[in-house]
């Protein structure tokens, strides 16, 4: 793996307790030094690497340190307390909450998680302090599967590593995509994203070693 260290100058909570889920994110900036440049600023949200296109894994916070890169908005999070049935008439439109969503807007995402009622539970209740954040640099005009080969052979062996140093059992339940975690927020006129329902959980899961549904 080629890591470089580029630490974010936000001062950042020690973690508490060890992180047990990895959760993998897509950029919504194209361009890697605005990327880095945000995500290193003081006070900016922040996740602990971004993999570039040509697969460089950058380390913006060191894993014994929180990250913020999962946060539900209260209107997001009201909503998804009203149930499965409820939330899936929900998406987001022109930055807002809006009853909007057609049928099978979440199919995906039913299919990927049958049975879930709150993708909630999935991150966690204290979300950043549970988590070791990932995001791949978004590419301009995405491939099929929305990253490169190399993006996608860093992360394998970068959660690879990660798991095993911090005895996480892969799985879908511990690594999984912020999409996953808030399909809500992470949706919109284009459908879900972050990293999305085209994202290419197969290459993930046999490279890290367990099995995934990948709608």
């Amino acid at each position: 793996m080629n890591i470089i260290d580029v630490r974010s100058a936000r001062i950042l909570p020690n973690r508490s307790y060890p992180a047990s889920r990895v959760i993998v994110h897509s950029t919504g900036e194209t361009d890697l030094a605005a990327v880095i440049k945000f995500y290193t600023s003081p006070g900016a949200v922040c996740p602990h690497y971004v993999i570039a296109h040509d697969g460089t894994i950058n380390k913006i916070v060191p894993e014994d340190h929180v990250a913020w890169h999962v946060a539900y908005a209260p209107g997001v999070a009201a909503t998804y307390g009203k149930g499965l049935q409820e939330w899936q008439r929900w998406r987001m439109h022109a930055g807002k909450l809006d009853r909007s969503a057609r049928e099978g807007y979440y199919a995906a995402w039913t299919a990927r998680w049958p049975g879930l009622e709150d993708p909630r539970t999935l991150a966690g209740p204290r979300p950043n302090y549970m988590s070791i954040g990932i995001e791949l640099q978004a590419l301009e005009a995405p491939t099929r599967r929305i990253f490169t080969d190399a993006q996608y052979t860093a992360l394998v062996e970068l959660t690879s590593d990660i798991c095993k140093r911090l005895s996480i059992v892969p799985s879908q339940r511990t690594v999984f995509g912020h999409s996953d975690a808030d399909p809500i927020a992470r949706s919109n006129d284009r459908g879900q994203w972050d990293p999305g329902a085209l994202f290419d959980w197969h290459t993930v899961s046999a490279g890290v070693g367990f099995s995934s549904a990948n709608a």
